[in-house]
């Protein structure tokens, strides 16, 4: 009920959520990282180091898999659309945050740790939600995962990703994300235990399996995240 008065409340936003297993809070409050920037002092350099040695590894592990399509291929090249699935199959650290538009998805990551489960809500204006390839500009940024990616790499569909940032002039360097991505959260709801095992496994119920990941004979991605996620753990 919440979540659809708040849609009705900012018809020129989506409401699109993250669950997470706690609720991180510092002297000012909650803050909210993408992963890159999970460390106290975060080495940036390293970080884009690691996050374009990914990007080789995997354009490499895609030329020689002939079992994708060419379009897959193709689009598998581009920087930004490796950056967005090497996030989302969790290879690499990366300046996005996932976030997702399904409250059962969201509820489902938060649950992990019921004791502490969280769901945070943004409002991103419409307008700066991106369909496809596009030059992302200034300010805050989101890209629709399903609508990015191709379909051999289904999980983004499944779980009706998203990923956001907030970029300065100097894109793509890393150092033009924000690292704190809370200014724009809009509340967040703390989920009780009882919440949890009630009302809200209730209303959404609880998806499990494939349900939120495909089967891995599914997924022709997998294989080639996981090769590439090895090669960077070997390194």
């Amino acid at each position: 009920y919440k979540l659809a008065e708040l849609a009705v409340e900012n018809p020129d936003h989506a409401i699109l959520l993250r669950g997470q297993s706690d609720d991180f809070r510092n002297h000012e409050g909650t803050y909210i990282n993408p992963t890159a920037f999970r460390r106290d002092i975060p080495d940036l350099g390293a970080i884009e180091t690691k996050i374009n040695k990914a990007h080789e590894l995997l354009c490499a592990a895609v030329a020689k898999n002939t079992d994708l399509p060419v379009k897959a291929r193709a689009a598998l090249a581009e920087p930004l659309i490796d950056q967005a699935l090497l996030q989302h199959y969790e290879v690499v650290p990366t300046p996005w945050l996932d976030l997702t538009d399904l409250p059962h998805i969201a509820v489902f990551f938060a649950c992990r740790n019921p004791k502490r489960a969280t769901v945070y809500a943004f409002a991103v204006p419409r307008n700066r939600i991106l369909y496809g390839i596009e030059s992302p500009a200034k300010g805050l940024t989101c890209w629709s995962l399903a609508s990015l990616c191709p379909a051999p790499a289904p999980r983004p569909y499944y779980q009706r990703a998203f990923v956001l940032a907030d970029i300065n002039d100097d894109y793509p360097s890393i150092s033009a994300f924000a690292v704190d991505l809370a200014p724009h959260l809009l509340c967040k709801f703390i989920l009780t235990e009882s919440t949890v095992k009630g009302e809200m496994s209730y209303s959404f119920g609880t998806p499990q399996g494939t349900g939120i990941y495909p089967a891995d004979y599914a997924d022709p991605m997998l294989k080639v995240f996981r090769g590439v996620k090895d090669q960077m753990d070997a390194s």
